[in-house]
């Protein structure tokens, strides 16, 4: 039984690993296909490495120094301190990590449901598969172990308990508040609702949110005090009919809106999804029904909590405006793989052909990171002139490129214009721009000055700017007519203008004239009334 259980384990470490071997051979790199980890977490997490050593006024590298330490995730969490040993070490530690708690909590779930070991296997292994924003830590990692101290242990003893902790203060706030809410709901799916249940319940929860409070009271106190911030003025469609519908169907099947880095994103849930639905549906089964429709009632309120309606609704109630009321949706994957251990435990045609589509969607979540990069190298309609993987840690931060940045400018800051301004920071160069999950209103306000005019040119980017906004982004319509207002820059901070374009402008002074071999021009903003001045000091 041993042998037998090492080997099912085996293969299916074996299915996850691919993620890491599959890129390896091809690039002699591991890639990362979602790329707001690159310009946001990595970078944000970089910081607070820099923290940790010691150079507490790190955080002023981002935004002219206007995020503070209440705004950074993980800042308490004791798996960041990774990130005082390499950014890309501790990246990879900590996914790798989650992705093994995601599979043995599943894997312990999954065995007081379906006697099969290998049915078991295969479904965490798809739910590992499926929590691949692992840089946000152990919450849904550790959901599913959670789930099964909830409905099969009838006491709890020290080891539970440090690992709830452990989980916990290693966990992002941000579904938290749902947590009670899907407990509560698989007690009463699996008709475990009694006293006792109950009260390891909410003992369960209390001990796990207070670990995940604990941990970010920082953010926490920032989020009450701290504000306006830039999601304060966010405005939604009014309810459309027509919308709901569409915004259903894609969110149902996770049809992403077009043929981009999305649609690859999404590929492994449009092959598992479609087949899932059909064999939960196929043989009537309360529990699965029950989970199925929730589900579908669920899909439904992404919707309606996103459009205007609701929230001037939460306004007006005075919760938070800027609270994104649809995170659970990341609950959603172990939906999904808690209806694929159920079926599987009947007896259904066609379970093998089940078996197999859970397999090609594993396979396909792990090579998808390295699936973009092939296309842009050799794939003509989408090849870059100028290729370079900006799915590796080195293609993307370019350290060697952005050391003679730094030389000359030291500790000035930029803005960037055609590349991303947080890989400047991952280079320890200071910025006015970033992307940025929370900010205040005031600075949102200060940075339009500085791209309004190129605004007017780009209904899109505006609308994202006015509503959402996180990326503070330097955005150019033309290259060759770029509208960007220097001055504005310089008061807001910048010294220096980074660019993936030559820039001819009188507030603008050429400084490196090396530096466009690296695909860079840099500028220094000066006033054109003091340009003589500049050129001679």
């Amino acid at each position: 039984m041993f042998t037998k259980n090492k080997n099912i384990h085996l293969l299916s470490i074996f299915f996850l690993s691919l993620k890491y071997l599959f890129p390896l051979i091809i690039f002699g790199k591991i890639t990362i296909f979602y790329i707001d980890t690159l310009d946001g977490e990595v970078v944000y997490n970089y910081i607070l490495g820099k923290i940790y050593k010691g150079e507490t006024n790190a955080v002023n590298y981002f935004l002219a120094g206007e995020i503070r330490l209440t705004f950074l995730r993980r800042l308490f969490q004791p798996f960041s301190l990774l990130y005082l040993l390499d950014k890309e070490f501790a990246y990879w530690t900590i996914d790798i990590l989650v992705k093994i708690t995601s599979y043995i909590s599943f894997f312990i779930l999954a065995k007081k449901i379906n006697k099969s070991l290998f049915y078991c296997a295969i479904s965490a292994c798809l739910y590992a598969s499926m929590n691949f924003i692992t840089i946000e830590g152990f919450f849904l990692a550790i959901f599913p172990y959670l789930i099964y101290l909830i409905l099969f242990k009838e006491k709890l003893n020290f080891k539970h308990y440090v690992l709830i902790i452990l989980f916990g203060i290693n966990s992002d706030f941000l579904r938290a508040p749902f947590l009670i809410f899907f407990c509560f709901f698989f007690l009463i799916v699996f008709n475990k609702n009694n006293k006792d249940k109950i009260i390891n319940l909410l003992k369960i929860n209390l001990i796990f949110i207070l670990s995940i409070f604990l941990s970010n009271i920082n953010v926490i106190y920032g989020i009450i005090y701290d504000g306006p911030f830039h999601r304060h003025v966010w405005e939604r469609e009014y309810f459309s009919l027509l919308n709901f519908l569409k915004t259903f169907i894609q969110n149902l099947f996770k049809i992403p809106s077009g043929f981009n880095h999305d649609f690859l994103l999404a590929f492994p849930f449009l092959i598992f999804l479609p087949f899932l639905y059909f064999f939960s549906l196929i043989k009537k089964n309360k529990k699965i029904y029950l989970i199925f429709f929730t589900l579908i009632f669920l899909k439904i309120n992404l919707y309606l909590f996103g459009i205007q309606q609701f929230i001037n609704l939460i306004a007006y109630l005075k919760f938070p405006k800027t609270f994104t009321y649809t995170y659970y949706d990341q609950y959603f994957i172990f939906f999904y793989c808690l209806l694929l251990i159920l079926k599987l435990n009947e007896k259904i045609k066609f379970k093998n052909f089940l078996i197999i589509i859970s397999i090609i969607t594993i396979v396909t979540f792990q090579i998808n990171s390295s699936v973009i990069p092939l296309v842009k190298q050799n794939v003509k309609k989408y090849k870059e002139e100028y290729y370079r993987n900006y799915y590796t840690f080195d293609g993307f931060y370019a350290p060697e490129k952005y050391k003679n940045i730094k030389k000359i400018v030291k500790n000035d800051r930029i803005i960037s214009i055609g590349f991303d301004p947080m890989a400047a920071i991952a280079n320890d160069i200071r910025t006015i721009d970033g992307y940025h999950n929370l900010y205040p209103l005031s600075y949102k306000i200060k940075f339009h000055e500085i791209i309004k005019d190129e605004l007017k040119n780009n209904k899109l980017w505006e609308s994202y700017y006015k509503n959402y906004g996180s990326r503070v982004y330097a955005i150019v319509n033309d290259p060759k007519n770029i509208k960007i207002n220097f001055l504005a820059a310089k008061k807001l901070g910048a010294v220096y203008v980074l660019s993936k374009y030559q820039i001819k402008s009188n507030n603008l002074k050429a400084i490196c004239e090396n530096c466009n071999k690296d695909s860079f021009f840099l500028y220094k903003i000066i006033f054109f009334f003091f340009f003589f001045l500049n050129f001679f000091f």
